[in-house]
């Protein structure tokens, strides 16, 4: 799903997937739904931690 880790430029991340799937650390986290959203608008690391 996603590549090696890598330093990119400035812009805006979103992720969304169903929640209780998958565990990720970073950005602000919501819920919508049976969604959790990640949201990285600044600086910060995107991380799977299950």
């Amino acid at each position: 799903m996603f590549g090696p880790a890598s330093d990119g430029n400035a812009g805006i991340l979103v992720a969304r997937y169903l929640t209780g799937t998958q565990s990720w650390t970073g950005g602000n986290v919501t819920t919508d739904g049976p969604w959790t959203i990640h949201a990285f608008t600044a600086d910060g690391a995107f991380t799977r931690t299950s």
